[in-house]
């Protein structure tokens, strides 16, 4: 049944808004309209405070309704059909009346209020002589005006109501199947028109976007292809639902035809297989990516992911958001003078060393060649630049980015500082056009202005912040993104773990999501499809470093790293692997002798690495290139401490290099200060030696950290802090504190030697407070040996001494004091050997 509008009361709406019904034919489907009408029927002409209105009894209205529909339309489904028509009123507005939207519909308690706005009716004035003024143009363009298609995107410096933002239509194309196809086909399309009216902050102020298609927004069948060629010609993008059906209707056909290469929009579509299989359809999409499979590439069509859960439904649709959000900005971003404004920007990246700023062994040309290995812990390892180098260069590299991990310590920003200064030389002294344009990005940096509880950066302020000071404020970060996305370049990301002992493991994953759009969204979908880089879609490559103890196990570490699989492109296909994951090797003695000899000099570098072989395992400890380099730079500590009078020993020694260890985490910001890290690594210590394992599973130690934290009242204090404050004190604790991952996933110190010092510290506390056991397990030589001197650097030895009797005496801990009776010896016969090494040494020299 149609609604029935009295004439008196289609006068009044003519009179207050004339023209607008034959103009909401186009835009406005055909619920909404129906509301519009019966609340036109039923509504009596008001005066308003900002202009006239018409007033509709709510039951008069819902009567009508039901006469015409069967039944009354639910409270939300009211809503739902007022926002349509409020919809395409700002529409109406934004496409003929300058942005003046010509009225609103709203439900009050007892009635629909139409009301409008006092001064469209100059606006329509308006467009009326702009209409007049194409009119008489007509003559010199041969186009007609009712040709004129208004356009939907504002295109810079246009202006409109809507601020910056492009309002900018995407267009639906599906031919109509089964009910329950149909059913799953307005479903997903009302969630993406919903998700598509919120879109993620980095885009809300780019895009205002409206999803077209036939059931939402067409007026009836007449005039079909009519309509649909109007909506074509304003929508930037397609998105084609594949199916058998699609493929053969005409219309669907021609729908095509407006975004294909050929067509006057170009070749701007997203493919989303609706039902049955995408290698059944047109070969001409054959190397074209389509969704689902791009998203999950064992759900092979829509109807497959509306039997899904909700949680991975509302997955895809956030995804095909993002496809869409991501296309507009690659097309819609001007990309005026950009070839220009790329050589402006290499000239500038080529001509400023302070961009790539060295670490102080990378400068001197102190540093050993690194060396990779493609297992965690060793084995097979190559020469690391020449490795990184040959990527970099080579036209059939296999893989876009390289993962590069490695443990505490083991040389990773190195490794990345070294390949970009060679990448560098190539260019300059060996005038090699093919190496890569290299950007260092330290993400220490990030911790600067990185908001814990905010948003994530945008691209371009991750870019800039990561810049090295001296340089950041003289490069434009855009024109810089842009350079990057589009010419040979290497991005070396150094420090995920930097960033992500600050924010969190959830925050970081976030953040890495953003740095992988600096590779267009085309190309990642490109090579999937080519099961090969497409180099020449996007020709820019990226180097990452991260500690492997950041991830609790290697399960987290692919998950992070493939963005926990909501990225297709970053998932392996057989034959393709985007990611290259390769770890540090440890330092063979021959580089730590060579690295003394550089660092010291010939004489001193000899010295020092004969030393080191003397002292407990100081030679093993060196094999990690970070304790090698501190180790060679104690020395002055040392004389410092000599001069001061305080005894030097090996706990000395290991006591300096755990406070510089802490130290060169400073820029991570961390939670616990040092004397927390010191006391909790002690009873870690004590734990593993207590469990008579040397490691510790990654969720062993969150519950033995859980267990400790509640016992310490400042740790605790944290905890409850903040919601967030659990987690990032684990991944602390795993990330910053001298803890390393092994390839089982369990975690230890960093070498043995720390784990002696440290259960060697705990041991003595419990000693001197008489905290004494029955049965302690028996320890290492090693560990009595740091006992006996963090007894000397104390200055309690004869308390000690009293003690370690007193427990003998009581059978208390018999073998631990036995076992420091034997220490007490050895370390006599070092005092002695030291006394006379010194007695022997030049008084200068000594």
């Amino acid at each position: 049944m149609k609604i029935v509008i009295k004439a008196d009361a289609m006068e009044e709406l003519l009179v207050l808004a004339p023209g607008i019904a034959d103009q909401l034919d186009d835009i406005l489907g055909r619920a909404p309209r129906r509301l519009l009408d019966a609340v036109v029927a039923c509504g009596k002409s008001q005066g308003g405070q900002g202009g006239p209105l018409l007033l509709a009894a709510k039951n008069d209205v819902l009567r009508q309704l039901a006469e015409a529909e069967g039944s009354a339309p639910t409270a939300e489904t009211q809503r739902a059909r007022i926002k349509q028509v409020n919809d395409a009123a700002r529409l109406l507005g934004v496409q003929r009346y300058g942005g003046r939207t010509p009225f609103t519909l709203r439900s009050r308690k007892f009635a629909f209020e139409l009301s409008f706005d006092a001064d469209w009716e100059k606006a329509r004035a308006r467009q009326r002589a702009g209409v007049q003024a194409a009119r008489s143009a007509n003559e010199d363009s041969g186009i007609l005006v009712e040709e004129i298609v208004d356009p939907l995107v504002f295109r810079e410096g246009t202006g409109s109501e809507l601020g910056q933002r492009r309002l900018v239509q995407i267009f639906l194309s599906h031919a109509h199947e089964s009910e329950k196809i149909e059913a799953i086909v307005k479903e997903f399309a009302a969630d993406l028109e919903r998700k598509l009216r919120h879109l993620p902050y980095k885009y809300k102020e780019l895009f205002d976007i409206r999803l077209w298609a036939d059931h939402l927004s067409m007026k009836g069948n007449r005039h079909f292809e009519a309509q649909t060629d109007k909506e074509c010609k304003r929508s930037e993008i397609a998105i084609f639902l594949l199916s058998d059906r699609w493929y053969d209707s005409a219309q669907c056909k021609r729908e095509s035809i407006h975004f294909s290469a050929d067509g006057p929009a170009g070749n701007r579509f997203l493919l989303i297989q609706s039902s049955g299989s995408f290698s059944h359809g047109d070969p001409r999409f054959a190397n074209v990516p389509c969704f689902p499979m791009m998203w999950q590439p064992d759900v092979p069509n829509l109807l497959t992911v509306w039997n899904l859960s909700i949680a991975e439904r509302d997955a895809f649709v956030n995804r095909v958001r993002d496809e869409i959000c991501s296309a507009l900005e690659e097309y819609l971003i001007p990309a005026k003078h950009a070839r220009a404004s790329n050589l402006e920007m290499r000239s500038q990246l080529l001509n400023r060393p302070q961009l790539n700023h060295y670490e102080i062994v990378v400068e001197q040309d102190n540093a050993e060649d690194p060396y990779l290995t493609p297992k965690e812990g060793g084995g097979d390892a190559v020469d690391g630049i020449d490795l990184l180098i040959r990527w970099a260069c080579s036209s059939l590299a296999k893989n876009r980015v390289f993962a590069l991990l490695g443990s505490f310590g083991s040389g990773k920003t190195t490794t990345s500082q070294l390949f970009v200064r060679r990448l560098i030389e190539k260019r300059d002294q060996e005038c090699d056009e093919a190496a890569p344009v290299p950007i260092y990005l330290d993400l220490r940096r990030l911790n600067a202005i990185y908001d814990r509880h905010g948003e994530p950066p945008s691209l371009a302020a991750l870019v800039r912040a990561s810049l090295h000071p001296d340089i950041r404020d003289q490069i434009d970060a855009d024109q810089l993104l842009n350079f990057l996305r589009t010419e040979r370049c290497i991005v070396v990301f150094d420090g995920l773990d930097e960033v992500g002992t600050r924010i969190g493991v959830e925050r970081l994953s976030a953040l890495y999501r953003t740095m992988l759009e600096l590779i267009p969204a085309r190309a990642w979908l490109a090579d999937r499809a080519l099961k090969r880089v497409d180099w020449e879609e996007c020709p820019t490559r990226i180097l990452l470093t991260c500690r492997t103890h950041f991830f609790r196990d290697f399960a987290e570490q692919e998950s992070i790293l493939r963005d926990r699989d909501r990225m297709a492109g970053l998932q392996r296909v057989q034959g393709h692997d985007p990611i290259r994951t390769i770890y540090m090797a440890p330092f063979t003695p021959e580089q730590i002798q060579s690295y003394f000899r550089k660092s010291l000099g010939t004489k001193e570098g000899e010295a020092a690495f004969a030393s080191i072989a003397a002292l407990h395992d100081l030679a093993g400890l060196a094999k990690r290139p970070i304790m090698a380099r501190y180790i060679s730079e104690i020395a002055g500590d040392l004389i410092d401490d000599i001069n001061a009078g305080r005894p030097v020993n090996v706990a000395r020694i290991y006591g300096h290099l755990f406070r510089r260890a802490l130290e060169r985490d400073h820029d991570k910001r961390p939670i616990l200060k040092f004397a927390d890290r010191q006391m909790l690594l002690e009873h870690l210590a004590e734990q593993l030696y207590r469990n008579r394992r040397p490691s510790i599973s990654a969720d062993a130690l969150d519950f033995w950290f859980d267990d400790y934290a509640e016992n310490v009242a400042g740790i605790r204090s944290v905890l409850r802090s903040h919601i967030d404050a659990r987690g990032l004190l684990q991944t602390e604790l795993r990330n910053a504190s001298l803890l390393v991952r092994s390839a089982e996933d369990a975690f230890s110190f960093v070498h043995t030697s720390f784990y002696e010092y440290f259960l060697a510290r705990r041991l003595l506390n419990r000693l001197m407070r008489c905290d004494q056991e029955q049965e302690w397990p028996h320890v290492s030589d090693e560990t009595c040996d740091f006992i006996y001197d963090l007894v000397e650097i104390d200055g309690c030895s004869r308390l000690f001494e009293q003690t370690v009797s007193t427990s003998v005496q009581g059978e208390l801990a018999v073998e631990l004091s036995s076992q420091l009776i034997i220490a007490k010896r050895r370390h006599l016969a070092r005092l002695r050997k030291r006394r006379d090494a010194l007695q022997k040494q030049d008084p200068i020299n000594r």
